[in-house]
Protein backbone atom coordinates (compact mmCIF):
# COMPACT_ATOMS: atom_id res chain seq x y z
CA UNK A 1 0.00 0.00 0.00
CA UNK A 2 2.59 2.42 0.92
CA UNK A 3 4.32 1.95 -2.47
CA UNK A 4 1.37 2.51 -4.54
CA UNK A 5 1.14 6.10 -2.56
CA UNK A 6 4.64 6.34 -3.49
CA UNK A 7 3.86 6.14 -7.12
CA UNK A 8 1.05 8.37 -7.09
CA UNK A 9 2.51 11.09 -5.36
CA UNK A 10 5.35 10.68 -8.38
CA UNK A 11 2.02 10.73 -11.21
CA UNK A 12 1.20 13.58 -9.65
CA UNK A 13 4.30 15.34 -9.55
CA UNK A 14 5.08 14.82 -13.01
CA UNK A 15 1.64 16.24 -14.38
CA UNK A 16 2.02 19.39 -12.11
CA UNK A 17 5.93 19.90 -13.55
CA UNK A 18 4.69 19.46 -17.13
CA UNK A 19 1.60 21.36 -16.46
CA UNK A 20 4.08 24.66 -15.56
CA UNK A 21 5.79 24.09 -18.16
CA UNK A 22 3.68 24.42 -20.66
CA UNK A 23 2.73 27.82 -18.92
CA UNK A 24 6.02 28.77 -19.71
CA UNK A 25 6.30 28.37 -23.03
CA UNK A 26 2.67 30.32 -23.59
CA UNK A 27 4.03 33.29 -21.53
CA UNK A 28 7.25 33.20 -23.81
CA UNK A 29 5.73 32.88 -26.95
CA UNK A 30 3.17 35.84 -26.08
CA UNK A 31 6.25 37.81 -25.08
CA UNK A 32 7.91 37.13 -28.28
CA UNK A 33 4.66 38.55 -29.74
CA UNK A 34 4.37 41.43 -28.33
CA UNK A 35 7.83 42.77 -29.40
CA UNK A 36 7.24 41.69 -32.54
CA UNK A 37 4.46 43.60 -32.80
CA UNK A 38 5.98 46.51 -31.08
CA UNK A 39 8.92 46.48 -34.34
CA UNK A 40 6.61 46.82 -37.04
CA UNK A 41 4.47 49.93 -34.91
CA UNK A 42 8.51 51.60 -35.31
CA UNK A 43 8.67 50.85 -38.28
CA UNK A 44 5.57 52.42 -39.59
CA UNK A 45 6.27 55.53 -37.47
CA UNK A 46 9.86 55.65 -38.91
CA UNK A 47 8.78 57.00 -42.37
CA UNK A 48 9.64 60.38 -43.02
CA UNK A 49 6.37 63.39 -42.63
CA UNK A 50 4.35 64.45 -45.44
CA UNK A 51 5.96 68.49 -46.73
CA UNK A 52 3.18 70.97 -44.61
CA UNK A 53 3.79 72.89 -47.97
CA UNK A 54 2.70 72.36 -51.26
CA UNK A 55 5.07 72.83 -54.30
CA UNK A 56 1.80 74.67 -55.83
CA UNK A 57 0.94 77.83 -54.84
CA UNK A 58 -2.59 79.11 -55.44
CA UNK A 59 -3.16 82.71 -56.08
CA UNK A 60 0.48 83.15 -56.16
CA UNK A 61 1.77 86.44 -58.53
CA UNK A 62 -1.14 88.68 -58.17
CA UNK A 63 -0.66 92.24 -56.15
CA UNK A 64 -2.70 92.42 -52.86
CA UNK A 65 -5.93 95.13 -52.71
CA UNK A 66 -4.16 98.68 -52.51
CA UNK A 67 -6.74 99.34 -49.52
CA UNK A 68 -4.54 96.93 -47.10
CA UNK A 69 -1.82 99.06 -47.19
CA UNK A 70 -2.89 102.50 -47.71
CA UNK A 71 -6.80 102.81 -46.07
CA UNK A 72 -6.15 100.52 -43.32
CA UNK A 73 -4.66 102.84 -40.90
CA UNK A 74 -7.40 105.08 -41.66
CA UNK A 75 -10.14 102.89 -41.22
CA UNK A 76 -8.74 102.55 -37.85
CA UNK A 77 -8.63 105.85 -36.67
CA UNK A 78 -12.58 106.19 -37.11
CA UNK A 79 -13.45 103.39 -35.10
CA UNK A 80 -15.67 104.22 -32.01
CA UNK A 81 -13.59 102.57 -29.27
CA UNK A 82 -16.05 102.93 -26.45
CA UNK A 83 -19.22 102.14 -28.75
CA UNK A 84 -17.44 98.76 -29.76
CA UNK A 85 -16.61 97.96 -26.05
CA UNK A 86 -20.70 98.90 -25.07
CA UNK A 87 -21.36 96.34 -27.83
CA UNK A 88 -19.25 93.69 -26.38
CA UNK A 89 -20.86 94.32 -22.82
CA UNK A 90 -24.64 94.36 -24.44
CA UNK A 91 -23.87 90.85 -26.52
CA UNK A 92 -21.93 89.57 -23.15
CA UNK A 93 -25.04 90.59 -20.76
CA UNK A 94 -27.81 89.06 -23.25
CA UNK A 95 -25.42 85.80 -23.41
CA UNK A 96 -25.47 85.80 -19.89
CA UNK A 97 -28.41 82.98 -18.61
CA UNK A 98 -29.72 82.34 -15.06
CA UNK A 99 -28.98 78.97 -13.91
CA UNK A 100 -32.65 77.59 -13.43
CA UNK A 101 -31.53 76.61 -9.85
CA UNK A 102 -30.23 78.77 -8.92
CA UNK A 103 -28.47 79.30 -5.24
CA UNK A 104 -31.54 80.41 -2.41
CA UNK A 105 -30.43 80.81 1.03
CA UNK A 106 -32.46 78.97 3.96
CA UNK A 107 -32.92 81.44 6.30
CA UNK A 108 -33.08 80.03 10.04
CA UNK A 109 -36.23 80.95 11.91
CA UNK A 110 -35.84 84.23 12.95
CA UNK A 111 -35.79 85.43 16.94
CA UNK A 112 -39.51 87.13 16.55
CA UNK A 113 -41.24 83.68 15.38
CA UNK A 114 -39.30 82.13 18.34
CA UNK A 115 -40.56 84.65 20.64
CA UNK A 116 -44.08 84.72 19.91
CA UNK A 117 -43.85 80.32 20.38
CA UNK A 118 -42.79 81.45 23.78
CA UNK A 119 -45.33 83.80 24.71
CA UNK A 120 -48.10 81.39 23.50
CA UNK A 121 -46.87 78.81 25.97
CA UNK A 122 -46.67 81.59 28.48
CA UNK A 123 -50.50 82.14 27.43
CA UNK A 124 -51.33 78.44 27.94
CA UNK A 125 -49.74 78.57 31.83
CA UNK A 126 -51.51 82.11 32.50
CA UNK A 127 -55.05 80.33 31.20
CA UNK A 128 -54.51 77.50 33.80
CA UNK A 129 -53.40 79.37 36.47
CA UNK A 130 -49.84 78.55 36.91
CA UNK A 131 -48.68 82.20 37.10
CA UNK A 132 -44.85 81.51 38.13
CA UNK A 133 -44.28 79.32 34.91
CA UNK A 134 -46.09 82.15 33.13
CA UNK A 135 -43.89 84.82 34.44
CA UNK A 136 -40.74 82.71 33.46
CA UNK A 137 -41.87 82.14 29.86
CA UNK A 138 -42.91 86.02 29.44
CA UNK A 139 -39.24 86.73 30.78
CA UNK A 140 -37.47 85.05 27.68
CA UNK A 141 -39.65 86.76 25.36
CA UNK A 142 -38.25 89.73 26.77
CA UNK A 143 -34.87 88.72 26.60
CA UNK A 144 -34.98 87.23 23.28
CA UNK A 145 -37.00 90.45 21.77
CA UNK A 146 -37.12 92.87 24.21
CA UNK A 147 -39.42 95.19 22.27
CA UNK A 148 -41.81 92.38 22.65
CA UNK A 149 -45.33 94.91 24.32
CA UNK A 150 -47.77 91.91 24.18
CA UNK A 151 -45.03 89.61 26.71
CA UNK A 152 -44.52 92.84 29.12
CA UNK A 153 -48.39 93.06 29.50
CA UNK A 154 -49.18 89.46 29.74
CA UNK A 155 -46.22 89.30 32.19
CA UNK A 156 -47.87 92.22 34.25
CA UNK A 157 -51.63 90.43 34.42
CA UNK A 158 -49.19 87.39 35.98
CA UNK A 159 -47.30 89.75 38.46
CA UNK A 160 -51.14 91.38 39.76
CA UNK A 161 -52.02 87.82 40.35
CA UNK A 162 -49.24 86.72 42.80
CA UNK A 163 -49.61 90.33 44.59
CA UNK A 164 -46.27 91.61 43.01
CA UNK A 165 -47.75 94.67 42.65
CA UNK A 166 -44.20 96.82 42.06
CA UNK A 167 -43.19 94.62 39.31
CA UNK A 168 -46.62 94.69 38.09
CA UNK A 169 -46.46 98.63 37.66
CA UNK A 170 -43.15 98.74 36.00
CA UNK A 171 -44.02 96.47 33.15
CA UNK A 172 -47.06 98.19 32.69
CA UNK A 173 -44.79 101.64 32.17
CA UNK A 174 -42.76 99.94 29.98
CA UNK A 175 -45.47 99.16 27.97
CA UNK A 176 -46.77 102.10 28.02
CA UNK A 177 -44.02 104.61 27.36
CA UNK A 178 -44.33 103.10 23.34
CA UNK A 179 -47.76 102.72 23.78
CA UNK A 180 -49.82 105.29 25.73
CA UNK A 181 -53.39 104.72 24.75
CA UNK A 182 -53.06 101.25 25.40
CA UNK A 183 -56.82 100.27 27.75
CA UNK A 184 -55.95 97.16 29.49
CA UNK A 185 -52.34 98.14 30.40
CA UNK A 186 -53.56 101.45 32.05
CA UNK A 187 -56.20 99.19 34.25
CA UNK A 188 -53.86 97.00 34.91
CA UNK A 189 -51.16 99.37 36.38
CA UNK A 190 -54.39 101.55 37.74
CA UNK A 191 -54.92 98.32 39.60
CA UNK A 192 -51.31 98.12 41.09
CA UNK A 193 -51.02 101.35 41.89
CA UNK A 194 -54.01 101.17 44.13
CA UNK A 195 -53.24 98.16 45.92
CA UNK A 196 -49.59 100.25 46.43
CA UNK A 197 -51.61 103.15 47.94
CA UNK A 198 -50.91 105.10 45.29
CA UNK A 199 -54.27 106.19 44.65
CA UNK A 200 -53.78 109.51 42.64
CA UNK A 201 -51.92 108.08 40.59
CA UNK A 202 -53.67 105.09 40.31
CA UNK A 203 -57.11 107.40 39.68
CA UNK A 204 -55.22 108.90 36.56
CA UNK A 205 -54.69 105.66 34.91
CA UNK A 206 -58.01 105.12 35.27
CA UNK A 207 -59.45 108.19 33.82
CA UNK A 208 -57.22 107.80 30.96
CA UNK A 209 -58.83 104.79 30.26
CA UNK A 210 -62.05 106.49 30.01
CA UNK A 211 -60.79 108.64 27.85
CA UNK A 212 -59.21 106.65 25.63
CA UNK A 213 -61.80 103.74 25.29
CA UNK A 214 -65.25 105.92 25.77
CA UNK A 215 -68.03 106.13 28.56
CA UNK A 216 -69.79 102.70 27.13
CA UNK A 217 -66.63 100.49 26.78
CA UNK A 218 -66.54 97.98 29.40
CA UNK A 219 -62.90 98.97 29.89
CA UNK A 220 -64.30 102.61 31.28
CA UNK A 221 -66.98 100.91 33.27
CA UNK A 222 -64.76 99.26 35.50
CA UNK A 223 -62.09 102.09 35.61
CA UNK A 224 -65.25 104.14 37.39
CA UNK A 225 -66.00 101.78 39.53
CA UNK A 226 -62.23 101.60 40.71
CA UNK A 227 -62.28 105.40 40.75
CA UNK A 228 -65.85 105.28 42.97
CA UNK A 229 -64.07 102.99 45.08
CA UNK A 230 -60.83 104.81 45.68
CA UNK A 231 -62.88 108.17 46.54
CA UNK A 232 -64.67 106.29 48.46
CA UNK A 233 -61.61 104.95 51.34
CA UNK A 234 -60.17 108.68 50.88
CA UNK A 235 -63.17 110.13 52.18
CA UNK A 236 -64.12 107.40 55.03
CA UNK A 237 -63.09 108.72 58.21
CA UNK A 238 -61.31 106.88 60.81
CA UNK A 239 -62.59 106.95 63.83
CA UNK A 240 -60.16 108.94 65.87
CA UNK A 241 -60.40 109.98 69.72
CA UNK A 242 -60.11 113.76 69.79
CA UNK A 243 -57.34 115.33 71.37
CA UNK A 244 -58.96 117.14 74.02
CA UNK A 245 -60.15 113.79 75.30
CA UNK A 246 -57.74 111.92 77.70
CA UNK A 247 -57.83 108.20 77.66
CA UNK A 248 -59.03 106.53 81.14
CA UNK A 249 -57.05 105.73 83.80
CA UNK A 250 -57.18 103.08 86.56
CA UNK A 251 -57.32 104.47 89.62
CA UNK A 252 -56.19 102.51 93.05
CA UNK A 253 -59.65 101.89 95.35
CA UNK A 254 -58.37 101.78 99.04
CA UNK A 255 -60.96 99.91 101.53
CA UNK A 256 -61.29 101.76 104.79
CA UNK A 257 -62.88 100.83 107.99
CA UNK A 258 -66.54 101.55 108.79
CA UNK A 259 -65.52 104.15 111.30
CA UNK A 260 -64.84 107.39 110.13
CA UNK A 261 -63.59 108.98 113.09
CA UNK A 262 -60.29 107.00 113.89
CA UNK A 263 -58.65 106.93 110.49
CA UNK A 264 -55.41 105.53 112.54
CA UNK A 265 -56.98 101.96 113.37
CA UNK A 266 -57.71 101.27 110.12
CA UNK A 267 -56.18 97.78 108.45
CA UNK A 268 -58.75 97.30 105.36
CA UNK A 269 -58.95 93.86 107.09
CA UNK A 270 -63.00 94.55 107.30
CA UNK A 271 -65.91 96.53 105.78
CA UNK A 272 -66.78 97.48 102.16
CA UNK A 273 -65.33 99.79 100.17
CA UNK A 274 -65.72 103.38 100.53
CA UNK A 275 -67.36 104.60 97.42
CA UNK A 276 -67.12 108.38 98.87
CA UNK A 277 -63.61 108.63 99.19
CA UNK A 278 -63.07 107.11 95.77
CA UNK A 279 -65.87 110.04 94.75
CA UNK A 280 -63.89 112.39 97.00
CA UNK A 281 -60.71 111.71 95.51
CA UNK A 282 -61.58 111.74 92.08
CA UNK A 283 -63.41 115.49 92.24
CA UNK A 284 -60.39 117.01 94.16
CA UNK A 285 -58.19 116.09 91.11
CA UNK A 286 -57.34 118.84 89.36
CA UNK A 287 -57.45 119.08 85.16
CA UNK A 288 -53.30 119.61 85.21
CA UNK A 289 -52.76 116.07 87.64
CA UNK A 290 -55.72 114.57 84.94
CA UNK A 291 -53.46 115.34 82.02
CA UNK A 292 -49.76 114.29 84.07
CA UNK A 293 -51.47 111.22 85.16
CA UNK A 294 -52.81 110.72 81.33
CA UNK A 295 -49.19 111.56 80.39
CA UNK A 296 -47.23 109.42 82.39
CA UNK A 297 -49.48 106.58 81.70
CA UNK A 298 -48.95 107.24 78.15
CA UNK A 299 -45.24 106.50 78.32
CA UNK A 300 -45.86 103.30 79.89
CA UNK A 301 -43.80 100.79 78.20
CA UNK A 302 -41.01 100.84 76.32
CA UNK A 303 -40.95 102.98 72.55
CA UNK A 304 -40.03 101.06 70.20
CA UNK A 305 -36.77 101.71 68.24
CA UNK A 306 -36.51 104.16 65.27
CA UNK A 307 -36.98 101.93 62.48
CA UNK A 308 -35.01 101.40 59.24
CA UNK A 309 -37.29 100.23 56.74
CA UNK A 310 -40.88 100.99 55.29
CA UNK A 311 -42.04 98.17 56.41
CA UNK A 312 -41.32 98.36 60.24
CA UNK A 313 -42.72 101.40 60.25
CA UNK A 314 -45.75 100.51 59.17
CA UNK A 315 -45.57 97.45 61.68
CA UNK A 316 -45.15 100.12 64.48
CA UNK A 317 -47.21 102.89 63.31
CA UNK A 318 -50.37 100.90 62.81
CA UNK A 319 -49.99 99.75 66.43
CA UNK A 320 -49.17 103.02 68.04
CA UNK A 321 -51.96 105.28 65.45
CA UNK A 322 -54.75 105.16 68.29
CA UNK A 323 -52.16 106.48 70.84
CA UNK A 324 -51.24 109.99 70.09
CA UNK A 325 -49.02 110.18 72.98
CA UNK A 326 -46.87 107.21 71.81
CA UNK A 327 -47.24 108.10 68.67
CA UNK A 328 -45.74 111.44 68.91
CA UNK A 329 -43.41 110.19 71.11
CA UNK A 330 -42.31 107.81 68.42
CA UNK A 331 -42.59 110.17 65.29
CA UNK A 332 -39.99 112.96 67.49
CA UNK A 333 -37.24 109.77 67.34
CA UNK A 334 -37.14 109.53 63.70
CA UNK A 335 -34.28 112.07 61.66
CA UNK A 336 -36.11 114.21 59.10
CA UNK A 337 -33.71 112.50 56.54
CA UNK A 338 -35.46 108.96 56.66
CA UNK A 339 -38.91 110.17 56.63
CA UNK A 340 -38.93 110.24 52.59
CA UNK A 341 -37.97 106.25 53.03
CA UNK A 342 -40.34 105.22 55.70
CA UNK A 343 -43.15 107.28 54.42
CA UNK A 344 -42.88 105.95 51.12
CA UNK A 345 -45.49 103.27 50.61
CA UNK A 346 -47.89 104.10 53.80
CA UNK A 347 -48.79 107.86 52.89
CA UNK A 348 -52.23 108.83 53.00
CA UNK A 349 -54.11 111.39 53.82
CA UNK A 350 -55.47 109.59 57.07
CA UNK A 351 -51.97 108.71 57.76
CA UNK A 352 -51.23 112.46 57.88
CA UNK A 353 -53.94 113.62 60.04
CA UNK A 354 -53.07 110.57 62.80
CA UNK A 355 -49.23 112.29 62.69
CA UNK A 356 -50.60 115.61 63.09
CA UNK A 357 -53.27 114.87 65.39
CA UNK A 358 -50.68 113.12 68.00
CA UNK A 359 -48.12 116.11 68.10
CA UNK A 360 -48.10 118.16 71.01
CA UNK A 361 -48.05 121.83 71.24
CA UNK A 362 -45.96 122.12 74.24
CA UNK A 363 -43.24 120.40 72.88
CA UNK A 364 -42.40 122.63 69.77
CA UNK A 365 -38.97 121.24 68.93
CA UNK A 366 -40.91 117.98 68.29
CA UNK A 367 -43.56 119.10 66.63
CA UNK A 368 -41.62 121.38 63.91
CA UNK A 369 -39.14 117.99 63.48
CA UNK A 370 -42.44 115.89 62.58
CA UNK A 371 -43.76 118.84 60.07
CA UNK A 372 -40.54 119.14 58.91
CA UNK A 373 -40.52 115.70 57.71
CA UNK A 374 -43.88 115.11 56.92
CA UNK A 375 -43.22 117.80 54.18
CA UNK A 376 -40.09 116.14 52.48
CA UNK A 377 -41.53 113.17 51.91
CA UNK A 378 -42.97 112.74 48.06
CA UNK A 379 -46.90 113.22 47.21
CA UNK A 380 -47.57 114.82 50.62
CA UNK A 381 -48.31 117.88 48.74
CA UNK A 382 -50.92 115.58 46.37
CA UNK A 383 -52.67 114.31 49.91
CA UNK A 384 -53.26 116.85 51.55
CA UNK A 385 -55.46 117.99 48.91
CA UNK A 386 -57.92 114.84 50.03
CA UNK A 387 -58.75 116.52 53.32
CA UNK A 388 -61.87 117.22 53.86
CA UNK A 389 -63.05 120.32 55.97
CA UNK A 390 -63.09 118.86 59.32
CA UNK A 391 -59.62 117.95 59.08
CA UNK A 392 -58.69 120.95 57.77
CA UNK A 393 -60.24 123.13 60.38
CA UNK A 394 -57.83 120.58 62.66
CA UNK A 395 -54.98 121.40 60.98
CA UNK A 396 -56.00 125.46 61.28
CA UNK A 397 -56.28 124.65 65.16
CA UNK A 398 -52.87 122.91 65.09
CA UNK A 399 -51.06 126.00 63.56
CA UNK A 400 -52.88 128.15 66.06
CA UNK A 401 -51.56 126.48 68.67
CA UNK A 402 -48.06 126.07 67.62
CA UNK A 403 -47.88 129.95 66.67
CA UNK A 404 -49.75 131.09 70.22
CA UNK A 405 -47.21 128.81 71.97
CA UNK A 406 -44.68 130.49 70.65
CA UNK A 407 -45.24 133.24 67.51
CA UNK A 408 -41.82 132.82 66.65
CA UNK A 409 -42.60 129.50 64.69
CA UNK A 410 -44.82 131.46 62.01
CA UNK A 411 -42.37 131.50 59.45
CA UNK A 412 -41.62 128.00 60.10
CA UNK A 413 -44.99 127.14 59.61
CA UNK A 414 -45.53 128.83 56.78
CA UNK A 415 -42.87 127.50 54.88
CA UNK A 416 -43.83 123.67 55.86
CA UNK A 417 -47.40 124.68 54.85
Amino acid sequence: TSARDGDGDMLRMQRQIRHNADELNQFVQEVYDWQDACNENDTGTGRPAPSSRSDKVVGRGGSAAPHTFDKGYAKLEKIDVNKALEDVDERERRSTTVPLCAEIPIRAPSATHFAEDIREKGNERFRTGKYHEAVGLYSQCVEINPLDLKALANRAAAYLNLKRYADAENDCSAVLAADKDNAKVLLRRGTARTSLKKMLSAIMDFEQVSAVCGPDHPSAKAAQQHIATIRSYLSKPKSKTPAQKFPRRRLVIEEVSGSSDDDDDCDGSEGSPAIATVSNAISSLKPDSIAAVVKSSSTVGALPPCPKTSYEFEHVFRSLHRDAGRLFSFLIQIPVALYPRLFCTVIDADVIMDCLLSIDSSNLPGALNILRGLSTVDRFGIMIMFFNDQQKMEVRDLFRRLYNADPSTAQDCAAIA
